[in-house]
């Protein structure tokens, strides 16, 4: 018995492309795939044709409620929005895949610093959206070490951007609330030459890791 041919709308909605994107040396051309609702990552080269899809799981998908962007492309790095609500990086020479952040309620629309060492991103927490920024390396994950590398992480930010010269060495600030106030607190008291002052509200003022 001969199979009936699929209905158009079925063909068309059954795969789709779009965000199509360039890499830095114009030699590959990376785009997101739908293919029967499963999102994928796709790498092609310009020059053969050869298409490779790169990330599918955790599948990629911005999760902010009003759109945005999935990913963003600087040199061998790739950041993308995943379903789960979090942001993976990948190394495109090797194809190591890590978390950037942890889940929230919703993430979106990476940008990659030019230097490759921060990611600005939509992020959705308590009902609300922010841009935030945090390292592309997955070091922001703080991993049980409070007030050690949350700390690092946010003097890394402000350093770069007084190196960028958009903020001014002599009137950095640090501000924060709950986790992010425990930050401020250890801040100020672990780097007083560097901080010149601080907020820190709702804030825990002592960790038991035992």
């Amino acid at each position: 018995m001969p199979s009936k041919p699929l209905p158009i709308n079925r063909v068309y909605l059954s795969h789709q492309i779009y965000e199509p994107a360039f890499d830095d040396a114009g030699e590959m051309l990376f785009y997101v795939r739908v293919v029967d609702a499963k999102y994928g990552i796709v790498r092609q080269c310009l020059n053969t044709g050869l298409a490779q899809t790169i990330a599918t799981e955790p599948m990629p998908r911005g999760t902010v409620g009003y759109g945005g962007g999935i990913f963003a492309v600087r040199g061998n790095l790739l950041i993308y929005a995943a379903k789960d609500c979090r942001l993976y990086g990948i190394d495109l020479s090797t194809g190591e895949q890590w978390a950037v952040t942890p889940a929230t309620e919703g993430v979106a629309a990476p940008s990659i610093s030019p230097c490759g060492r921060f990611v600005a991103f939509l992020c959705e927490l308590d009902g609300r959206c922010n841009v935030l920024v945090t390292r592309t390396d997955g070091k922001a994950l703080l991993r049980g070490q409070w007030g050690v590398v949350d700390v690092e992480d946010a003097r890394s930010g402000a350093s770069h951007l007084v190196e960028a010269g958009v903020a001014d060495m002599r009137r950095i600030a640090i501000m924060g609330a709950s986790a992010g106030g425990y930050t401020t607190l250890m801040a100020l008291t672990q780097q007083p030459d560097f901080w010149t002052a601080g907020v820190s509200r709702s804030s825990a003022s002592a960790i038991s890791t035992s």
